[in-house]
Order: structure tokens, then sequence, then C-alpha cells
């Protein structure tokens, strides 16, 4: 939990820009396992490293699975000089007992708070966001109803989750998160909830 309040505090504005790091991030790919390429030599004749062979990723997703009890698990991998693959394991519908696949969709949620900080972290750390400045110099407008004010939220607070926005998940509909499991929510509609 770390600088969070309360467990479940969330920001508003945290979730708009996790949403479009990760969006950034994380483009759609084909999703297909493609076999080691041989080491390459660079421009300069400098070897690039090998890049083996992925059991341990594959026997990591096993334990996973097999011994953490995860119904299922799933990644994939781009790397400049490695190409593209992926690998899963374990179970994706546990009724039906379907097999978890490299190409399943699934809602990423809190765990985007991770990336988003890295991302503003570096932006910071080269000079383009200033962790103390008011959000509204970045988002401006975004934040300003209800008594909510981004001219007075700086970028560090809503980082430490300590701006005292409210948590769009306290609304009463995600009393029964169930029903809004196929829902996708834009991140205005999430901030306009909180």
């Amino acid at each position: 939990m770390g600088l969070m309040n309360h467990p479940r505090t969330a920001t508003a504005t945290a979730v708009l820009a996790a949403a479009v790091a990760l969006a950034a991030a994380v483009a759609p790919v084909p999703a297909s396992a493609r076999p080691d390429p041989a080491p390459r030599s660079s421009a300069s004749g400098t070897h690039l490293p090998s890049c083996g062979s992925h059991t341990a990723l594959h026997r990591t997703l096993r334990t996973l699975t097999e011994d953490d009890a995860l119904a299922g698990a799933a990644v994939e991998v781009t790397d400049p000089v490695c190409g593209r693959w992926n690998d899963a394991a374990g179970t994706a519908d546990l009724a039906t007992g379907r097999p978890m696949n490299a190409q399943d969709r699934f809602r990423a949620g809190s765990v985007t708070k991770t990336f988003t900080a890295t991302v503003v972290l570096q932006l910071a750390a080269e000079h383009r966001i200033d962790l103390d400045a008011p959000v509204a110099r970045y988002l401006p407008g975004l934040i300003a109803s209800n008594g909510y004010d981004g001219r007075k939220i700086t970028v560090r607070r809503l980082l430490q989750h300590t701006s005292g926005l409210p948590d769009y998940l306290d609304a009463p509909e995600w009393e029964h998160p169930e029903r809004l499991r196929h829902r996708r929510f834009t991140p205005r509609e999430l901030i306009d909830r909180g």
C-alpha cells in the first residue's frame, strides 16, 4: 500500500493516465509464438546477445498455475532483438475447462497504477513533468467539479494517492462488480464517476 491513505484509494486522474499509458505501451498485436532467432551482429560487427530459450518463463508459468494455484497465466514479450513470442498455462474458463491462451484479453485492473507511475517518473526525470506542478497544467479542466480543483492538486499527490479525490469504485454500481464484468468504461466515464 505504500503511500496510500486507504487500501482502495484510486484517483480518477490516475485511472485516466493509466489507461493512456497502457494503451500506448501495450498495443494489440497478433499473438504468435516465434522461434528464437539466431545470434546476430550489429552494423559495427559487434555480436548481439542470443535470445536463448524461453524455458525459464515456461517453468514460471507452470509454477504459478500448478504450485501456486493461479487459475491461468499468459504472457507476451516483444523485444527489438529477439522478436515477439508468447506462452500460456492453466485454465481460462473454470466452468468449461478451456485452457488459457495467449490471445485471451482481460482487464488489467490496478496493476496499471505501476505502469502509470513509472511513465510519470520517467517523464519527471526527463524534466517533461514537474511532480510539484498542478494537475491542471497537464490536464486542463479535467478536475474542475464537485469541489475538486486540478489547479490545487499536484502530480505528486496523484501518484501518492493523497489528492483527496474519491475512488470511483465506491459508486453504488460497483457493489455488484459481476454485473459490470463485460462493460467497457472510457477514461472520461471513470473520471465522471469519480
